[in-house]
């Protein structure tokens, strides 16, 4: 194996009696290896009949937690697996050459009941020696690795509790998808025995939460269904209305249908315990005594809604005000739920304000601050659920912010990942505005394949309700990644608007795919990402983001940027896309935007390049943008890999740097037969023979596309091309001509894409005139040099 060559990493088991579910840690040397995806899904498993649910991964310091667990269908249905059995496959890239050593350790087997099964060896080590290399798109033919290990004698606990984790009295899916949450929360938190999951979850008994506890409640919950009535045979259950009317966070005595704690009052933790029971569509209303704001101070994680048909209200409560503005967020929140920081006093991690595992709820009118994360949804039995019209990461007054670690590990303010679908966070009415701001991590995360349709809109990500100052996110105003599929950020109505503004990292990042499933068919349009609530730049360094305004990292692809976002004032340039370790990015959409460019018109420039395409990203098409102002270039191609990008029918204006420039190194000069390779292939740029006011005619490349351009007067002397004037495609020979019409002593560019979508840097800018002559009085162009 080589420097920049893909390999893969196969874990299998051995001797495998009955195989159930694992857990393991691989640790390695990130600086060495760089990861592309974990494969847990594609398995011996799931060929055999399974259905396997994926625990992780998580990313630990050196290396990677993961595991998976049989759920519940595969053991009602399905026979035995056993034998030799191919859990999990890792593909990674080297980044160094020399030794490099891969080391399995913690590893948990246990067979369908939950049973544990002793592993040898407990550790496992693997050193490969990596040669000097180039990156490579390609996965090489034998660069195929595999760790096996053995189970061997069985080491049983006793159990206790029936599994019922939920507590509403019923053994059912949602109690798996509370084992795998509580799983998944322990481990990404660092935890290896998962200490911080409830005592009850422990039916193994052995004082770890751990793959054991998930398998056996998976066996238990297939046991209870099968022995289940047809679910025509069950009698609707009445919908029930609950009255919170103390701040308080006591439990429910008992859930029978009377919401009482020992105070003999009735708290959120109550209602919420008997609405799970209830599974009936309740409400959770809100009538505390007294004026003002309630703080419900977090002792312990609320109860998990796994019931679904819950709504909790918080603008029921007296004295509360929906938001009316149709700009800012004028909502008068009057019930807040508070947490003890990203990290309690005891050092552990803080609670999760509400957790969501089941479908069709929603959570309305509540102020999420001072916590671990504020809303946490999971499983695939969490859709259609609705969070609209509440503050997350700021209390009711809309000034607290997180101010500890900037980007705390998992500290999102909202957090949607394995298989949860068609959650709405806003909405179009002005009621459902969501403010998102003061997170330690990303305002808003979705992560896992299967977690598609989520529609993020109408939001106000990074600024304070009313948009004056900035109330950052600690990292990205929203993050998707990880096979994250057919989500809509914004829209094309100014109703469906999100303000991504004034965060920490980048205002929009898609990234890292899932070795199966690409992060693909994700779209930003309409929003204002580094402007304020109007779109304007008057306060950009209030509303500018940190990094890039949006950003496409680690080769998604497929997914569009546009049309209608205003991406203005961002830190590290506009809108980026790699391809990361040479795969590719491949057929992303930039269409439509203002990149650099506020609503009116005026000068807000990215610190950067308004459009960076970097190391392998291809296919990608930019047409019908504005890019005006930026620091650096229009666009910027810097590296070889990156070919087949389109540039078409976009103005250009006032970039201190080239319009477009491929290889970050000036312009390019043309080479005769265009043999030169590197980024979009140094396509060369047409070479105009005459430009009169009536036509241009000129040479480029068989069988391109011209498309010319008047230029800014005295601009750069290739481009920028500003005001479109037409297209013509040039035959075999590459002689072409044009019709236009310009005014004699404007300048005139052009720039060719040839039949494989490569564009080139925009032409000599030539002086309209009955000769033809070249423009010698614009000023040379010096090609930047970076240090």
């Amino acid at each position: 194996m080589r420097v920049g060559v893909p390999f893969q990493v196969v874990l299998t088991l051995t001797n495998v009696p009955h195989l159930g579910g694992y857990e393991t840690v691989l640790a390695f040397d990130p600086t060495q290896l760089h990861t592309q995806g974990l494969e847990q899904t594609n398995n011996d498993l799931t060929g055999a009949g399974r259905e396997v649910h994926t625990l992780g991964p998580f990313r630990v310091r050196d290396g990677l937690i993961f595991g998976a667990a049989t759920t519940i269908g595969a053991i009602a249905s399905t026979g035995d697996v056993g034998g030799t059995v191919r859990l999990a496959t890792l593909k990674v890239v080297p980044m160094v050459a020399g030794p490099v050593t891969l080391q399995l350790s913690n590893t948990k087997v246990v067979d369908v009941t939950g049973t544990p099964l002793a592993v040898t060896p407990a550790n496992t080590a693997l050193t490969l020696n990596v040669a000097a290399g180039t990156f490579e798109s390609s996965l090489s033919n034998d660069t195929r690795v595999t760790v096996s290990l053995s189970p061997t004698t069985r080491a049983r606990s006793t159990t206790r509790t029936n599994g019922d984790l939920t507590g509403d009295g019923r053994l059912e899916e949602s109690d798996v998808q509370e084992a795998v949450l509580n799983w998944r929360l322990a481990r990404e938190r660092g935890e290896l025995c998962g200490f911080s999951a409830p005592a009850s979850a422990d039916l193994v008994a052995d004082g770890c939460f751990d793959i054991g506890d998930v398998q056996t409640t998976a066996a238990r919950v297939a046991a209870a269904l099968q022995q289940q009535p047809p679910q025509s045979e069950l009698s609707a259950a009445q919908s029930s209305v609950w009255i919170v009317n103390s701040a308080a966070d006591a439990a429910d005595i008992v859930p029978d249908e009377v919401c009482k704690t020992v105070n003999g009052d009735c708290t959120l933790r109550a209602a919420i315990q008997e609405a799970n029971v209830s599974l009936g569509g309740d409400q959770i209303q809100f009538n505390i005594p007294g004026v003002g704001v309630h703080t419900i101070q977090l002792t312990d994680e609320l109860p998990t809604l796994s019931g679904g048909h819950i709504t909790i209200d918080g603008y029921t409560q007296p004295g509360t005000g929906r938001n009316t503005s149709a700009i800012t967020s004028n909502a008068r929140i009057l019930i807040e739920i508070k947490g003890r920081g990203v990290m309690k006093s005891d050092g552990k991690p803080g609670f999760i304000g509400m957790r969501l595992i089941s479908p069709n709820n929603v959570v309305r009118g509540l102020a999420f601050y001072n916590l671990y994360r504020g809303i946490h949804i999971s499983s695939r039995n969490a859709y259609d659920n609705t969070i609209a019209g509440n503050f997350i990461g700021t209390d009711a007054a809309g000034t607290f912010g997180y101010n500890g670690t900037i980007g705390e590990p998992f500290g999102y303010g909202l957090n949607i990942n394995s298989g949860a679908t068609n959650t709405a966070i806003g909405g179009t009415a002005r009621a459902d505005r969501n403010v998102v701001s003061g997170n330690g991590n990303d305002g808003i995360s979705i992560s896992n394949p299967g977690t598609t349709g989520t529609r993020i809109i109408g939001n106000i990500i990074g600024l304070n309700p009313r948009g004056a100052v900035r109330l950052p996110n600690g990292a990205d105003g929203i993050d998707l990644n990880y096979g994250v599929q057919n989500t809509q950020i914004g829209g094309l109505h100014p109703e469906e608007r999100n303000v991504i503004s004034g965060n920490i990292g980048d205002g929009v990042e898609i990234s890292h795919n899932d070795p199966e499933v690409t992060t693909a068919n994700n779209r930003v349009q309409g929003n204002f990402i580094g402007a304020d609530l109007q779109g304007n730049a008057a306060t950009l360094n209030e509303t500018k983001n940190g990094g890039w305004g949006v950003t496409l990292e680690d080769s998604v692809s497929n997914n569009t940027v546009g049309p209608d976002n205003v991406i203005v004032g961002n830190t590290a340039g506009g809108v980026q896309i790699d391809g990361l370790n040479g795969v590719a990015a491949k057929d992303n959409r930039i269409l439509g935007n203002r990149i650099g460019v506020d609503i009116v018109g005026a000068v807000a420039g990215n610190q950067g390049s308004g459009i960076e395409l970097r190391f392998t990203t291809q296919g990608t098409l930019m047409s019908e943008n504005i890019i005006a102002n930026n620091v650096l270039h229009g666009i910027s191609i810097p590296h070889d890999g990156s070919d087949f990008n389109t540039v078409s029918l976009n103005r250009f204006y006032a970039n201190k740097g080239l319009a477009i420039d491929l290889g970050e190194d000036g312009v390019t000069p043309n080479d005769p037969g265009d043999g030169d390779g590197g980024p979009n292939q140094r396509l060369n740029f047409p070479e105009f023979r005459s430009v009169t006011p009536q036509a241009v005619t000129g040479r480029t490349c068989g069988s391109c596309r011209v498309e010319v351009y008047q230029t800014e007067v005295c601009g750069d002397t290739h481009g920028e091309g500003a005001v479109y004037l037409g297209t013509t495609v040039a035959p075999s020979s590459g002689i072409f001509s044009l019709s236009i019409t310009a005014s004699p002593g404007k300048f005139i560019t052009a720039t060719a894409t040839d039949p494989q979508g490569n564009t080139s840097e925009f032409a000599l800018n030539t002086a309209v005139s009955k000769a033809g002559s070249k423009n010698a009085s614009c000023r040379v162009y010096l090609p930047l040099i970076h240090k």
